[in-house]
């Protein structure tokens, strides 16, 4: 479907079986257009409610020494200023919300895993992996501290 500036449309899916399915970006969006995948899941209504009220759930405090080395990198690198992760001081708006990112099976429009190597990989490299990407890469980051915060988003499930 088109997407026009000033125009809102509306597309009603009905999904017929539960399962994984693969989509694409069928309009130019940008740069990465070419590389913007999705991943559309469906489920039965209980396991959908069931998933939908841990989604509102604030991110569950680190249980290991990485995520939490991490998650006070992730505050005091400035990653809070825009990325939000509900339950913790990052209330950033710019950047996607990040409470529950390690549930997700990828990121970076499905081009890295949601594992802390990709975690790692993505907050490095960027622009690499998505061309024309707003986030900076991180990449002067010491290594320690990227894989802390690697290891911490992984764990937000």
């Amino acid at each position: 479907m088109d997407m026009i500036p000033g125009r809102v449309n509306e597309l009603a899916l009905e999904p017929l079986q539960a399962g994984v399915y693969r989509g694409a970006c069928a309009e130019f969006c940008g740069l990465s257009h070419a590389r913007m995948n999705l991943t559309v899941i469906v489920s039965d209504p209980g396991a959908f409610e069931t998933w939908l009220d841990h989604q509102a759930q604030p991110a569950a405090a680190p249980t290991s020494a990485a995520a939490e080395a991490g998650r006070r990198t992730f505050l005091d690198r400035g990653c809070s200023t825009c990325h939000t992760i509900r339950g913790t001081a990052a209330v950033g708006v710019i950047g996607p919300d990040l409470t529950h990112v390690g549930s997700r099976r990828a990121i970076a429009a499905g081009a890295v895993p949601a594992t802390a190597a990709g975690f790692r990989r993505w907050i490095a490299t960027t622009d690499a992996i998505k061309p024309g990407v707003h986030m900076p890469a991180f990449a002067s980051l010491p290594d320690a501290a990227l894989d802390a915060v690697a290891s911490y988003l992984a764990e937000l499930r």
